[in-house]
């Protein structure tokens, strides 16, 4: 069965782009999505219907059939390439960094502190509680749902906050520019069965320390098979790791769960890396690894299910099951105050003056027009007459071929010239 499942994987890989860790990311919106079920089905039902419009209607790399997959979009796009290098560092906080030596001078992305996963987390939460838009789903607001789904599990990963400075990390220039976030800390992973796996520390956390790997991919969009896998995965990971047992506070913001990261990284990674660059599965490392990391997925579920409860709510009543994807202009606020229906209602009056005096305008516009429209006409049968009158028929009929001949003539000039292209 395994040996199944893993061949399967490995075909897929040819016919879809998978992102190496899509489990993690489709365990947070799972989660987030089994605790709005519980607390609040409404917002559950409000995301759900972006998610599904979008996956049917709107341009998607990896079509979906669970709510889960969406989580995974962000990482999908990435087949564009150069076309969505606007959001590649919205993945990431580049600029928490660790520099211990003091070494100078540091390489550093100049977009850093503007581009990140910070700033686009508060923009995304602007454009979905944009009052304008309360009540539309829009293709823009779709969008940035699904990043959002995304970056909150992103951030959650101790290598998504910043980057590692030391001597080794050099360039031509003589400017250090650190590791990447771990991507530059190479390591050797040992597995059960004693085989090496040579990755880095990134790609180490943000597999769950090669729990989730090539060996047990998912398919997407996801056959029954894989629906029953990841939905055991589900219930382990949330049974192990119970929201009473996190301390989750919810007063805590996308900065500090940010902060949260790069400690653990600071305190609980680099330390170990200093002193050997080898991790054997079962091992004090792995194990105190694996069980952090596993618990920063379920945490991030949590904190993503609070997150879109506080930003849908205001959609209640507005997004319904026939609520179709928008393509309108801003719509009027709901709960405009007092003042502004005033204005509202001096507009309308001011309106309906413009509308009575451009109305007359109009019919005397047009009185004008179909006087002279009249006296035109007249004009036009009298000249018809006169001409009649004043040409002679062989004249009139001598001028109509030598137009044909003419045209005829312009014709086989024009099949001339085309036949030499």
């Amino acid at each position: 069965m395994k040996l199944g499942l893993v061949l399967i994987s490995v075909l897929a890989l040819s016919q879809v782009c998978l992102c190496f860790h899509e489990v993690p990311h489709m365990l947070v919106l799972a989660i987030a999505k089994k605790e709005l079920m519980k607390n609040d089905m409404e917002v559950y039902n409000i995301t759900a219907k972006y998610l599904d419009t979008y996956s049917t209607q709107g341009v998607d790399t990896v079509s979906t059939t669970t709510y889960e997959e969406n989580a995974v979009w962000a990482d999908d796009i990435k087949v564009y390439g150069d076309a969505q290098k606007a959001m590649e560092m919205w993945h990431y906080i580049g600029n928490k960094d660790s520099n211990p030596q003091n070494l100078t001078p540091l390489k550093k992305d100049p977009m850093a502190d503007s581009e990140n996963a910070l700033n686009a987390y508060n923009n995304i939460v602007k454009v979905l509680t944009n009052e304008k838009f309360v009540g539309q789903m829009t293709e823009f607001k779709v969008n940035m749902l699904k990043m959002l789904v995304h970056i909150v599990g992103d951030i959650h990963m101790p290598h998504h906050t910043g980057s590692f400075y030391n001597a080794t990390y050099k360039n031509d220039k003589g400017e250090f520019w650190g590791d990447l976030g771990g991507n530059r800390q190479m390591i050797n992973f040992y597995t059960s069965t004693g085989e090496m796996k040579k990755t880095n520390i990134h790609f180490y956390f943000d597999s769950s320390c090669f729990f989730y790997t090539w060996t047990n991919r998912l398919v997407r969009p996801l056959n029954e098979t894989f629906k029953i896998y990841f939905q055991r995965e589900l219930d382990r990971i949330v049974a192990q790791y119970p929201k009473e047992s996190l301390n989750i506070d919810n007063t805590k913001t996308f900065s500090d769960w940010a902060d949260e990261s790069w400690n653990l990284a600071l305190n609980n990674v680099y330390p170990f890396l200093l002193s050997k660059n080898e991790i054997h599965y079962g091992d004090d490392f792995y194990n105190s690894s694996f069980d952090m990391i596993q618990k920063r997925i379920v945490t991030a579920g949590y904190r993503l299910a609070y997150t879109l409860q506080k930003l849908f709510t205001p959609e209640k009543g507005l997004i319904k099951a026939n609520t179709p994807l928008s393509y309108q202009q801003p719509i009027a606020n709901n709960n405009n105050n007092s003042i502004n229906n005033q204005k509202d209602n001096t507009n309308q009056t001011l309106a309906s003056t413009y509308e009575s005096s451009d109305n007359q305008s109009n019919k005397a516009m047009a009185i004008v027009f179909g006087v002279l429209f009249g006296l035109t006409f007249v004009a036009f049968i009298f000249s018809i007459i006169y001409f009649k009158k004043t040409v002679s028929p062989s004249t009139y009929q001598r001028t109509s071929n030598d137009l044909i001949e003419a045209k005829n003539i312009n014709v086989q000039k024009l099949a001339s010239t085309e036949n030499n292209l």
